[in-house]
Protein backbone atom coordinates (compact mmCIF):
# COMPACT_ATOMS: atom_id res chain seq x y z
CA UNK A 1 0.00 0.00 0.00
CA UNK A 2 2.60 2.45 1.18
CA UNK A 3 4.86 1.97 -2.15
CA UNK A 4 1.30 2.48 -4.14
CA UNK A 5 0.71 5.92 -2.33
CA UNK A 6 4.96 6.55 -3.30
CA UNK A 7 4.04 5.79 -6.96
CA UNK A 8 0.67 8.02 -7.09
CA UNK A 9 2.78 11.17 -5.76
CA UNK A 10 5.44 10.92 -7.78
CA UNK A 11 3.39 10.36 -10.86
CA UNK A 12 1.38 13.76 -9.64
CA UNK A 13 4.97 14.95 -9.05
CA UNK A 14 5.95 14.41 -12.65
CA UNK A 15 2.76 15.27 -14.36
CA UNK A 16 2.74 18.49 -12.24
CA UNK A 17 6.20 19.43 -13.10
CA UNK A 18 6.44 18.86 -16.63
CA UNK A 19 3.05 20.84 -17.30
CA UNK A 20 4.79 23.87 -15.54
CA UNK A 21 7.84 23.55 -17.94
CA UNK A 22 5.82 22.83 -20.98
CA UNK A 23 3.29 25.82 -20.22
CA UNK A 24 6.23 28.03 -20.03
CA UNK A 25 8.31 27.40 -23.08
CA UNK A 26 7.71 27.53 -26.90
CA UNK A 27 6.32 24.17 -27.77
CA UNK A 28 6.96 25.35 -31.65
CA UNK A 29 10.76 26.15 -31.15
CA UNK A 30 10.75 22.44 -29.43
CA UNK A 31 9.22 20.62 -32.16
CA UNK A 32 11.74 22.80 -34.63
CA UNK A 33 14.49 21.46 -32.88
CA UNK A 34 13.54 17.82 -33.10
CA UNK A 35 12.75 18.04 -37.06
CA UNK A 36 16.05 19.21 -37.39
CA UNK A 37 17.90 16.58 -35.50
CA UNK A 38 21.10 15.33 -36.26
CA UNK A 39 21.05 11.32 -36.88
CA UNK A 40 24.28 10.82 -36.93
CA UNK A 41 24.68 12.38 -33.08
CA UNK A 42 21.37 10.75 -32.24
CA UNK A 43 22.28 7.24 -33.20
CA UNK A 44 25.89 7.62 -32.04
CA UNK A 45 24.59 8.05 -28.64
CA UNK A 46 21.54 5.41 -29.00
CA UNK A 47 24.90 2.73 -29.77
CA UNK A 48 25.72 3.61 -26.21
CA UNK A 49 23.03 2.02 -24.64
CA UNK A 50 25.25 -1.21 -25.25
CA UNK A 51 28.48 -0.39 -23.64
CA UNK A 52 26.12 1.21 -20.48
CA UNK A 53 24.41 -2.64 -20.23
CA UNK A 54 26.94 -4.66 -20.29
CA UNK A 55 29.20 -3.03 -18.10
CA UNK A 56 26.54 -2.18 -15.63
CA UNK A 57 25.58 -6.43 -15.25
CA UNK A 58 29.96 -6.62 -15.14
CA UNK A 59 29.90 -4.31 -12.15
CA UNK A 60 27.12 -6.05 -10.35
CA UNK A 61 28.41 -9.65 -11.80
CA UNK A 62 31.91 -8.89 -9.69
CA UNK A 63 30.05 -6.91 -6.62
CA UNK A 64 28.20 -10.05 -6.12
CA UNK A 65 30.42 -12.68 -6.45
CA UNK A 66 31.46 -12.84 -2.17
CA UNK A 67 27.84 -12.97 -1.63
CA UNK A 68 26.55 -15.47 -4.55
CA UNK A 69 28.87 -16.64 -7.26
CA UNK A 70 27.15 -15.82 -10.32
CA UNK A 71 27.35 -16.03 -14.04
CA UNK A 72 28.01 -13.12 -15.83
CA UNK A 73 24.30 -14.11 -18.37
CA UNK A 74 22.57 -13.93 -14.44
CA UNK A 75 23.95 -10.88 -14.36
CA UNK A 76 23.04 -9.25 -17.19
CA UNK A 77 19.20 -10.84 -16.57
CA UNK A 78 18.97 -9.09 -12.87
CA UNK A 79 20.74 -5.89 -13.56
CA UNK A 80 18.12 -5.56 -17.20
CA UNK A 81 15.09 -7.10 -15.24
CA UNK A 82 15.31 -4.80 -12.33
CA UNK A 83 15.04 -1.86 -14.92
CA UNK A 84 11.56 -2.82 -15.81
CA UNK A 85 10.03 -1.82 -12.16
CA UNK A 86 11.75 1.92 -12.56
CA UNK A 87 8.06 2.45 -13.92
CA UNK A 88 6.30 1.31 -10.96
CA UNK A 89 8.22 3.43 -8.27
CA UNK A 90 9.95 6.71 -8.35
CA UNK A 91 13.47 7.42 -9.32
CA UNK A 92 15.21 3.92 -9.63
CA UNK A 93 13.97 2.62 -6.41
CA UNK A 94 12.64 -0.47 -9.11
CA UNK A 95 16.49 -1.48 -8.87
CA UNK A 96 16.32 -3.02 -5.21
CA UNK A 97 14.48 -6.39 -6.97
CA UNK A 98 17.93 -7.34 -7.64
CA UNK A 99 18.06 -8.11 -3.92
CA UNK A 100 15.07 -10.25 -3.97
CA UNK A 101 16.02 -11.96 -6.91
CA UNK A 102 19.48 -12.85 -5.87
CA UNK A 103 17.97 -14.07 -2.79
CA UNK A 104 14.98 -16.01 -4.37
CA UNK A 105 17.28 -18.04 -6.42
CA UNK A 106 19.11 -19.54 -3.36
CA UNK A 107 17.03 -19.13 -0.16
CA UNK A 108 18.60 -20.30 2.73
CA UNK A 109 22.10 -19.93 1.30
CA UNK A 110 22.03 -16.20 1.04
CA UNK A 111 22.10 -13.32 3.42
CA UNK A 112 19.14 -11.16 2.36
CA UNK A 113 20.49 -8.34 4.29
CA UNK A 114 24.02 -8.47 2.33
CA UNK A 115 21.67 -8.38 -0.75
CA UNK A 116 20.47 -5.38 0.00
CA UNK A 117 23.36 -3.88 1.42
CA UNK A 118 24.47 -4.30 -2.31
CA UNK A 119 22.27 -2.68 -3.87
CA UNK A 120 22.55 0.37 -1.55
CA UNK A 121 26.48 -0.19 -1.89
CA UNK A 122 25.87 -0.07 -5.82
CA UNK A 123 23.95 3.63 -5.58
CA UNK A 124 26.38 4.86 -3.53
CA UNK A 125 28.96 3.92 -5.77
CA UNK A 126 26.59 5.64 -8.74
CA UNK A 127 26.44 8.72 -6.46
CA UNK A 128 30.72 8.98 -6.23
CA UNK A 129 30.99 8.31 -9.98
CA UNK A 130 29.18 11.29 -10.51
CA UNK A 131 30.32 13.20 -8.09
CA UNK A 132 33.93 12.74 -9.25
CA UNK A 133 32.85 13.39 -12.45
CA UNK A 134 30.60 16.67 -11.72
CA UNK A 135 34.68 17.38 -9.95
CA UNK A 136 36.32 17.35 -13.05
CA UNK A 137 33.65 19.26 -15.01
CA UNK A 138 34.28 21.58 -12.02
CA UNK A 139 37.59 21.85 -12.43
CA UNK A 140 37.27 22.27 -16.19
CA UNK A 141 34.31 24.61 -16.39
CA UNK A 142 35.22 28.26 -18.13
CA UNK A 143 34.17 30.43 -15.81
CA UNK A 144 32.74 29.92 -11.83
CA UNK A 145 29.72 30.69 -11.61
CA UNK A 146 27.79 30.14 -8.25
CA UNK A 147 26.10 26.70 -9.86
CA UNK A 148 29.84 25.55 -10.15
CA UNK A 149 30.84 26.76 -6.54
CA UNK A 150 27.88 24.71 -5.30
CA UNK A 151 28.75 21.94 -7.72
CA UNK A 152 32.33 22.10 -6.22
CA UNK A 153 31.06 21.94 -2.89
CA UNK A 154 28.35 18.99 -3.36
CA UNK A 155 30.90 17.16 -5.42
CA UNK A 156 33.37 17.33 -2.45
CA UNK A 157 30.66 16.26 0.20
CA UNK A 158 29.19 13.53 -1.88
CA UNK A 159 33.02 12.34 -2.74
CA UNK A 160 34.28 12.24 1.00
CA UNK A 161 30.50 10.87 2.19
CA UNK A 162 31.44 8.25 -0.17
CA UNK A 163 34.70 7.38 0.87
CA UNK A 164 33.84 7.45 4.51
CA UNK A 165 31.10 4.86 3.95
CA UNK A 166 33.48 2.36 1.95
CA UNK A 167 36.28 3.16 4.69
CA UNK A 168 34.94 3.18 7.94
CA UNK A 169 33.01 0.34 9.81
CA UNK A 170 29.37 0.67 10.32
CA UNK A 171 28.62 -2.56 12.71
CA UNK A 172 28.87 -0.65 15.68
CA UNK A 173 26.26 2.33 14.48
CA UNK A 174 23.89 -0.29 13.65
CA UNK A 175 24.11 -2.04 16.88
CA UNK A 176 24.00 1.57 18.42
CA UNK A 177 20.92 2.19 16.50
CA UNK A 178 19.71 -1.63 16.98
CA UNK A 179 20.01 -0.67 21.10
CA UNK A 180 18.02 2.63 20.83
CA UNK A 181 14.70 1.31 19.65
CA UNK A 182 13.63 -2.12 18.76
CA UNK A 183 12.35 -1.13 15.60
CA UNK A 184 15.99 -0.17 14.10
CA UNK A 185 17.02 -3.86 14.39
CA UNK A 186 16.65 -3.44 10.55
CA UNK A 187 19.03 -1.10 10.34
CA UNK A 188 21.67 -3.00 12.50
CA UNK A 189 21.49 -5.92 10.06
CA UNK A 190 22.03 -3.94 6.77
CA UNK A 191 24.94 -2.24 8.50
CA UNK A 192 26.42 -5.48 9.37
CA UNK A 193 25.30 -6.84 5.88
CA UNK A 194 26.98 -3.97 4.48
CA UNK A 195 30.37 -4.37 6.34
CA UNK A 196 30.18 -8.33 5.18
CA UNK A 197 29.92 -6.91 1.90
CA UNK A 198 32.73 -4.76 1.63
CA UNK A 199 34.94 -7.47 3.93
CA UNK A 200 34.16 -9.94 0.97
CA UNK A 201 35.55 -7.58 -1.34
CA UNK A 202 38.56 -6.51 0.62
CA UNK A 203 39.80 -10.32 0.70
CA UNK A 204 39.99 -10.55 -2.68
CA UNK A 205 42.55 -7.46 -3.01
CA UNK A 206 41.19 -5.92 -6.30
CA UNK A 207 37.97 -6.37 -6.17
CA UNK A 208 37.14 -2.75 -4.64
CA UNK A 209 39.14 -1.23 -6.94
CA UNK A 210 38.04 -2.89 -9.75
CA UNK A 211 34.39 -1.95 -8.59
CA UNK A 212 35.42 1.84 -8.11
CA UNK A 213 37.09 2.04 -11.94
CA UNK A 214 33.66 0.40 -13.19
CA UNK A 215 31.18 3.02 -11.49
CA UNK A 216 33.42 5.43 -13.08
CA UNK A 217 33.71 4.07 -16.52
CA UNK A 218 29.84 3.53 -16.38
CA UNK A 219 28.80 7.19 -15.51
CA UNK A 220 31.33 8.30 -18.28
CA UNK A 221 29.28 6.32 -20.83
CA UNK A 222 25.95 7.46 -19.52
CA UNK A 223 27.35 11.15 -19.46
CA UNK A 224 28.96 11.02 -22.89
CA UNK A 225 25.30 9.84 -24.05
CA UNK A 226 23.88 12.91 -22.83
CA UNK A 227 26.39 15.40 -24.16
CA UNK A 228 25.76 13.64 -27.47
CA UNK A 229 21.99 14.60 -27.27
CA UNK A 230 23.32 18.69 -27.56
CA UNK A 231 24.81 18.26 -31.00
CA UNK A 232 21.61 15.83 -31.79
CA UNK A 233 19.85 18.97 -31.43
CA UNK A 234 22.12 20.99 -33.45
CA UNK A 235 23.06 22.51 -30.13
CA UNK A 236 27.00 23.11 -29.50
CA UNK A 237 28.19 23.50 -25.80
CA UNK A 238 31.56 23.45 -24.56
CA UNK A 239 32.37 19.53 -23.04
CA UNK A 240 33.65 21.75 -20.11
CA UNK A 241 30.88 23.02 -19.60
CA UNK A 242 28.57 20.62 -20.27
CA UNK A 243 30.44 18.63 -17.19
CA UNK A 244 29.99 21.29 -15.12
CA UNK A 245 26.23 21.20 -15.34
CA UNK A 246 25.19 18.26 -16.25
CA UNK A 247 25.91 16.29 -13.28
CA UNK A 248 24.27 18.26 -11.14
CA UNK A 249 20.75 18.24 -13.15
CA UNK A 250 21.48 14.61 -12.51
CA UNK A 251 21.91 14.72 -9.56
CA UNK A 252 18.38 16.78 -8.79
CA UNK A 253 16.72 14.12 -10.95
CA UNK A 254 18.02 11.44 -8.42
CA UNK A 255 16.07 12.78 -5.45
CA UNK A 256 12.94 10.32 -5.38
CA UNK A 257 10.17 12.99 -6.09
CA UNK A 258 9.27 11.88 -9.49
CA UNK A 259 9.14 9.16 -11.80
CA UNK A 260 12.75 8.80 -13.71
CA UNK A 261 13.70 11.98 -12.20
CA UNK A 262 11.53 13.53 -14.98
CA UNK A 263 10.59 17.15 -14.39
CA UNK A 264 13.10 18.02 -11.90
CA UNK A 265 15.75 17.33 -13.79
CA UNK A 266 14.09 18.82 -17.08
CA UNK A 267 13.87 22.19 -15.07
CA UNK A 268 17.33 21.34 -13.87
CA UNK A 269 18.76 21.27 -17.30
CA UNK A 270 16.58 24.33 -18.02
CA UNK A 271 17.74 26.70 -15.37
CA UNK A 272 21.47 25.31 -15.29
CA UNK A 273 22.27 26.00 -19.05
CA UNK A 274 20.46 29.44 -19.08
CA UNK A 275 23.11 31.18 -20.75
CA UNK A 276 24.40 29.12 -23.01
CA UNK A 277 21.08 27.34 -24.69
CA UNK A 278 16.93 28.55 -24.94
CA UNK A 279 14.81 27.18 -22.87
CA UNK A 280 12.78 24.82 -25.75
CA UNK A 281 16.34 23.58 -26.86
CA UNK A 282 16.75 22.47 -23.20
CA UNK A 283 13.34 20.85 -22.83
CA UNK A 284 14.20 18.91 -25.91
CA UNK A 285 17.58 17.84 -24.08
CA UNK A 286 15.90 16.85 -21.08
CA UNK A 287 13.20 14.44 -23.36
CA UNK A 288 16.15 12.94 -24.84
CA UNK A 289 17.78 12.23 -21.08
CA UNK A 290 14.01 10.71 -20.06
CA UNK A 291 14.00 8.87 -23.19
CA UNK A 292 17.35 6.91 -21.49
CA UNK A 293 15.26 5.99 -18.74
CA UNK A 294 12.09 4.31 -20.91
CA UNK A 295 14.19 2.87 -22.99
CA UNK A 296 16.42 1.47 -20.50
CA UNK A 297 12.98 -0.19 -18.94
CA UNK A 298 11.39 -1.16 -21.87
CA UNK A 299 14.87 -3.53 -22.57
CA UNK A 300 14.51 -4.39 -19.38
CA UNK A 301 10.76 -5.88 -19.87
CA UNK A 302 11.95 -8.83 -21.64
CA UNK A 303 14.59 -10.33 -19.01
CA UNK A 304 12.19 -9.39 -16.20
CA UNK A 305 9.74 -11.63 -17.76
CA UNK A 306 11.91 -14.30 -18.62
CA UNK A 307 12.93 -14.05 -15.00
CA UNK A 308 9.62 -14.33 -13.53
CA UNK A 309 8.99 -17.25 -15.47
CA UNK A 310 12.31 -19.02 -14.68
CA UNK A 311 11.16 -18.39 -10.89
CA UNK A 312 7.98 -19.44 -11.10
CA UNK A 313 9.49 -22.83 -12.81
CA UNK A 314 11.47 -23.45 -10.26
CA UNK A 315 8.68 -22.98 -7.57
CA UNK A 316 6.08 -25.61 -9.32
CA UNK A 317 9.76 -28.13 -9.58
CA UNK A 318 10.14 -27.92 -6.28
Amino acid sequence: MKSIKMKHVAIFCTVAILAAIYYHIDMKMLAESFLRLDPFYFVLALLLFVPQMLSSSLRWYFMVRSIRPIGYMESLRLVMGSKALNALVPSKLGEMSKAYFLKKEAPGEVDANQCASAVILEKVLDLGGVCFILLVGVVWAPRWTEAVWAGAAIAAGGLLGVAGLLVLPLEPLGRWAGRLHPRLERVEKLFTGWDEVLKGWRRNRGRLPLVLFMSLAIWALHFAQMYLFFPSLRLWVAPGVALAYLPLAVLVGLMPFTIGGMGTRDAALILLFAPYADAPTMAGVGLLCSMRYWVDTLLGVPFFHRYMRRLDQGAQGA
